[in-house]
């Protein structure tokens, strides 16, 4: 597989199998947003005030995983941003709106007070569960964890880090790095250094990530990477086709609902 460019080593965005069973920022932010439009009219059904905040933008870093999964392979870009993500753009503020929620209102939200409420029955689990509901009908309902392939994803770690191609990739990195002057055992270690953890990029981590940034491309790392995760995660979602064809069709329900519901605002 690959998908460096194979003259400058660059790598930009590409999905992994297990991509297709995940959220974007913008479903995350529209489902979100969708419930608590439902939950708002909850309240407002039985006779309260308080409202829930709409959110702004989702983390922008969610959608951004993969070109940065092994560090940094353009050596101009990390002469601007070191080992500091350029890839992260200020959120847009969450839309105005909010009221602060009393302990009855809440407890409304939630499904933990009584029962019925001036004579009309509160709904099962609440507000936050009929809208859940809500965005659910029509199709499955909503899976006992929403993100189940993000997790599946995050448990492939160890395993795709212990791979001996990628560990006999990372070797060869690691040794371009240390004739660089540079002693890191794997990008991991070089990406997480304490020392990156200024507000902007020093010189020492912008002259670090250059050295490595190149040294990906000597390596041929970033395609070893990406081909041993591609393969774990497509062995993944043959092994748990099931529970992600599931999910997927929750999903595609789920935010045409919420289109709909915010539609209508």
């Amino acid at each position: 597989m690959t998908v460096a460019d194979p003259v400058t080593g660059i790598v930009g965005d590409y999905a992994l199998p297990l991509d297709a069973y995940m959220t974007t920022p913008d479903q995350i932010r529209d489902l979100d947003n969708a419930a608590i439009t439902l939950q708002n009219d909850c309240l407002q059904r039985f006779g309260f005030t308080g409202r829930i905040p709409l959110k702004g933008d989702a983390p922008t870093f969610l959608s951004k995983i993969n070109p940065g999964r092994f560090g940094p392979t353009d050596p101009a870009e990390a002469q601007t941003s070191g080992y500091h993500s350029p890839r992260t753009r200020a959120p847009r503020p969450a839309p105005p709106g909010g009221v602060p929620l009393t302990e009855a209102e809440t407890a409304l939200i939630g499904g933990t007070g009584p029962k019925e409420i001036g004579g009309t029955p509160v709904p099962e689990g609440g507000c936050l569960r009929e809208a859940k509901r809500k965005l659910a009908e029509g199709g499955p309902p909503e899976p006992a964890d929403p993100s189940f392939a993000r997790n599946l994803a995050a448990r492939l770690l160890g395993p795709v880090s212990q791979d001996a191609r990628l560990v006999a990739a990372q070797t060869r990195w690691s040794t371009c790095m240390k004739t660089a002057g540079y002693t890191y055992k794997d990008t991991t270690e070089a990406m997480t250094d304490p020392k990156w953890t200024t507000a902007t990029p020093t010189g020492q981590e912008i002259q670090t990530a250059v050295a490595d940034a190149r040294c990906k491309k000597e390596t041929n790392l970033s395609d070893t990477g990406i081909a041993v995760w591609t393969a774990y995660e497509q062995q993944a979602v043959e092994q748990h086709a099931e529970e992600l064809t599931a999910y997927k069709a929750w999903l595609a329900n789920s935010t045409r609902n919420a289109a709909r519901v915010l539609a209508g605002r």
